[in-house]
């Protein structure tokens, strides 16, 4: 075989195909390979390895031949767009119709597609700018410190699906509705956070403590059923009462919040309407900012949830959105009356 053309590499999420198919070229004497494709997001492991060797400019025998706009760059910034596409007002390609593209698809879509820009996901749950937009990296008082201030304050673990990764972190509730999260530890195995996050929640003493039972968090029930916190309220279940009202139904044998299947979805989904509203606070925080990029939608009818499979480890992205949840349903405190002298 003399030419081989790989379109869309981007689509390649294992080695597989590209180790059996360049390999068909190597006893040509003139053999050319041709891949052609748009950016790509963190799971296109191919063009992800070839870029990255082209811009290491080590092998003479590989060229890159790229239109992109700068990283960071404005959606709608003409001079972007016009650097990644190079038939701009040359042809059928109009200013109109990219504009019409930033209009009706979603920002990762817009930036592989139009601007050929590397995303963490195309179909990421979190929104990257909004996201961006809400990091304060010089943080305020502990979580701790919060809950001595009265805040409100919620605790959430959970494990990744290899088990390779477990995540525990903290939100409060602040006086003008937004939630500041905290990063209280992360664990490289089951094995290493066992011992160490009953201790941990017990100092804190958060108002709520919650993990998700039906996913791999579950590996760590034991030891979360055994946490003896006397909690204010625990969170057991969301159930319709007969007026047709959601309500926060409690459990007062088990002493901590179970966030099941359909509060998991709900936890994931507000955490994302939180976020792109600017109502969180998050310390831009390496891990959690990982997490949050790869988190992808895993779609039930008209909700969704963080997606696992493919996507790297969410742990932290699912403990962040499980705290903020739980800050969000605690209830207000009651007002104390006021004593009136005659």
């Amino acid at each position: 075989m003399d030419l081989l053309i790989l379109d869309e590499l981007r689509e390649h999420r294992t080695p597989e195909a590209w180790a059996a198919l360049s390999k068909t070229t190597m006893a040509r004497p003139n053999a050319l390979t041709v891949c052609i494709s748009n950016a790509g997001d963190d799971q296109s492991v191919v063009l992800n390895q070839l870029r990255q060797a082209a811009m290491g400019e080590t092998n003479e025998t590989l060229g890159l031949f790229e239109w992109s706009a700068p990283d960071g760059c404005a959606l709608d910034d003409p001079q972007a767009i016009a650097q990644a596409c190079p038939g701009l007002g040359w042809g059928t390609i109009t200013m109109a119709a990219i504009l019409n593209s930033l209009a009706t698809d979603p920002p990762a879509v817009f930036r592989t597609e139009l601007l050929c820009q590397h995303v963490p996901a195309l179909d990421s749950a979190i929104d990257p700018a909004a996201w961006g937009a809400c990091a304060d990296a010089l943080g305020a008082a502990s979580l701790a410190a919060e809950r001595r201030a009265g805040a409100r304050v919620a605790l959430c673990c959970d494990v990744s699906l290899d088990g390779q990764h477990v995540t525990l972190y903290g939100a409060a509730l602040l006086g003008d509705g937004r939630v500041r999260l905290f990063p209280v530890g992360s664990w490289a195995s089951v094995d290493e956070a066992r011992d160490v996050i009953p201790p941990l929640v017990t100092e804190i003493a958060p108002t709520e403590f919650g993990w998700f039972p039906n996913g791999p968090g579950a590996a760590l029930a034991p030891e979360f059923r055994t946490l003896r916190l006397k909690f204010r309220r625990t969170l057991a279940e969301v159930k319709k009462g007969p007026d047709g009202i959601k309500r926060v139904i409690t459990d007062d044998e088990e002493e901590f919040a179970r966030l099941s299947a359909g509060l998991e979805k709900e936890a994931c989904q507000t955490f994302a309407a939180d976020v792109l509203g600017r109502r969180v606070i998050h310390p831009d925080d390496p891990l959690l900012n990982a997490h949050v990029h790869a988190a992808t939608k895993v779609r039930t009818g008209d909700s969704w949830r963080f997606g696992r499979t493919d996507a790297g480890h969410v742990d932290a992205a699912y403990a962040a959105a499980g705290a903020l949840y739980l800050a969000r349903m605690i209830p207000k405190p009651e007002p104390v009356p006021r004593s009136r002298v005659f």
